[in-house]
């Protein structure tokens, strides 16, 4: 594909806030010019003088989510044979569905991804309401991976995983080499909201119990890699929250390292908030 130099553009609705972020693109380098939040409450189109390929995340709990293993003695194309199992675990009629899968390690394992077309429609109107008709969709975990490949700075260790708390949802995406393996999904209700305190332990000890499962999956697939790093992102993030799951989980845990010279002006300090719309604007 040949794309001409223009503005690619990440969205992600937080709350009654759509988080933005817009690159601009041309012989295959990203800058990111833009970082910033709008209101969408009142209803109001927003007037944006940014314009482009607008492309906005989906939450996963709003889609169908699978990790298929194909034997490597077959011979028939694995990845056809990955979307022919998944197709078959669906509910419902292919055509219900916007479907779309990736090979996690260049060779048997994929991840397979199963968006609802009925939920993708209202979700494009929503965006065509508040700014103008999108170009793409991608579940946000997959978004945090292309983030941190495209965006960061080399952190260390070959099992990671990325975590990003913005407003009532937390996303995780753990990557091997760089790939994608596992994702997922918990909801923010770690908020005492009769006196606004983020309830630490309990959303520690849920944590530590989630990624215990999925590494415990991925060692019986083949992964041996022991969880080295885990970056935290989003608009609930920051060092200190980062440093005390740090030492619950006894690895190191940081907020991104971003590469200086794909951002603008000062927008690296903020940056760690836009994590997922990052990825957006980073390509499919």
């Amino acid at each position: 594909m040949v794309e001409l130099k223009g503005h690619r553009l990440g969205a992600n609705l937080v709350g009654d806030k759509m988080l933005l972020a817009a690159c601009v693109s041309g012989g295959g380098h990203l800058l990111i010019d833009t970082l910033k939040e709008i209101d969408i409450a009142s209803g109001a189109k927003s007037n944006l003088e940014e314009s482009g390929a607008l492309y906005f995340g989906v939450s996963e709990k709003e889609a169908i989510i699978k990790r298929i293993k194909i034997p490597q003695a077959v011979n028939l194309d694995p990845e056809k044979l990955a979307m022919f199992e998944f197709l078959a675990s669906l509910p419902g009629r292919e055509e219900n569905y916007y479907l779309e899968i990736y090979n996690q390690n260049g060779f048997s394992e994929y991840l397979a991804v199963a968006y609802q077309r009925e939920l993708i429609q209202r979700r494009i109107v929503e965006f065509e309401d508040y700014l103008f008709p999108p170009s793409g969709f991608r579940l946000r975990s997959l978004a945090m991976g292309s983030a941190f490949v495209h965006y960061c700075r080399p952190m260390g260790g070959d099992l990671i995983c990325l975590l990003d708390l913005s407003g009532e949802d937390i996303t995780f995406c753990i990557l091997n080499c760089g790939h994608p393996v596992a994702t997922g999904h918990l909801a923010n209700d770690y908020i005492r909201l009769e006196k606004e305190i983020f309830d630490t332990r309990r959303f520690l000890s849920d944590l530590t119990a989630i990624l215990q499962f999925h590494v415990s999956l991925l060692f019986n697939s083949g992964h041996s890699v022991p969880l080295s790093l885990l970056v935290l992102s989003g608009t609930e993030a920051g060092s200190d929250l980062a440093g005390i799951i740090g030492d619950r989980l006894k690895i190191k845990a940081a907020i991104p390292e971003f590469r200086p010279e794909l951002f603008v002006n000062d927008l690296i300090p903020s940056a760690h908030r836009y994590f997922i719309n990052l990825g957006l604007t980073a390509g499919f």
